[in-house]
């Protein structure tokens, strides 16, 4: 009897401890959305909507303190440069947001990477402590490693380069080395399997090109034409297309629009077809199935009462529809699209 008394209160203990393996929370769910950044009261800050437009939220209230001149006249070589907050990317696990932002800038660090989770709470500064200046954060695709852009200072020809970190702080290392003074490499992006990244390079005003590298920084290749002026290049979620701008930056005349092309840059495909510089199309991300992507829209000057707001396109260039409806003024820009949907 004794015997069959432990029995029994073994099978309570372990249905127990496998209600509790059932139940337990083990973390914030994956969220869906859209996650950007537009301005409040001259700042930027960060938001996320629904794929379908509804349930627009601001997910960061940060307070910055007023600019002065000097302050401003420091960010003003950097086209990167955040006031506020920018360039959030999803982690994979579609559990945490980290961007880039001027929050909490001292006089050793003016723009770090921070973190929050998708409902805008647990604000957290990434322990990476490298130059003044780090932005544009991407993912690798198992969520540990973080490539970024990093400028020493804000010199017209800064020490600069993209760099690899964990997402800890440790094994920080330079990914890209350019020997050209004039040259600058940002907006690095990872490829499904992780064994790729693309990013752009600037030779001079007008000049870029998409380029492709291993994390070891070995097997680089320039994927487009300097003439095309391409940038912000973004991997498919399987791997198949790389999408990207013309024009990304302002060019007189000329209108940034959105392409695809395959990983090793052939069969190039032209998704929206502006012209002439009065509206532009500039890249935010893919949808997860890799249907449709995030874009972008605005007029020649993000001050006139013309289009600029975020919309999303079709992945063969059909079907746009407008996703945010923001005051003017707001500039919404640089979407992520959750990995989650």
């Amino acid at each position: 009897m004794r015997r069959l008394a432990l029995a029994l209160a073994g099978l309570v203990v372990l249905g127990a401890v496998a209600a509790v393996l059932v139940f337990r929370d083990w973390g914030p769910a994956p969220v869906q959305g859209v996650v950007f950044e537009a301005k409040v009261d001259r700042v930027y800050q960060l938001f996320r909507i629904n794929p379908d437009g509804s349930g627009l939220k601001q997910l960061t209230h940060l307070k910055f303190p007023r600019r002065t001149t000097a302050g401003d006249a420091l960010l003003a070589p950097l086209d990167d440069a955040v006031t506020g907050v920018g360039h959030a990317v999803w982690s994979p696990d579609a559990k945490r947001i980290a961007f880039a932002t001027d929050y909490g800038r001292t006089k050793y660090r003016v723009i770090s990477l921070y973190t929050i989770k998708p409902d805008g709470t647990e604000l957290e500064q990434l322990p990476i402590r490298l130059g003044r200046f780090t932005v544009a954060p991407a993912y690798s695709p198992d969520g540990k490693l973080l490539s970024f852009d990093w400028y020493a200072s804000a010199e017209p020809v800064p020490q600069q380069g993209i760099v690899i970190a964990s997402v800890d702080g440790t094994r920080i290392r330079r990914l890209t080395r350019i020997e050209q003074p004039s040259a600058v490499v940002k907006r690095s992006n990872w490829s499904p399997d992780g064994r790729w990244l693309v990013f752009t390079q600037f030779s001079g005003p007008d000049q870029s090109v998409i380029v492709r590298m291993r994390p070891d920084g070995t097997g680089r290749r320039e994927l487009t034409p300097w003439a095309l002026n391409a940038n912000n290049a973004k991997w498919s979620p399987d791997g198949s297309r790389i999408a990207f701008n013309s024009y990304n930056d302002p060019n007189t005349g000329e209108s940034a629009n959105i392409l695809t092309m395959k990983p090793d840059g052939s069969d190039v495909v032209q998704l929206t077809h502006y012209k002439g510089g009065r509206r532009n199309a500039h890249l935010g991300g893919w949808s997860p199935d890799g249907r449709q992507l995030v874009v972008h829209i605005r007029g020649s000057d993000a001050d006139r009462p013309e289009v600029n707001q975020i919309f999303v396109v079709n992945a063969d260039g059909s079907g746009i529809r407008q996703l945010t409806h923001m005051l003017r003024g707001a500039n919404p820009r640089y979407p992520s699209w959750s990995p989650a949907g």
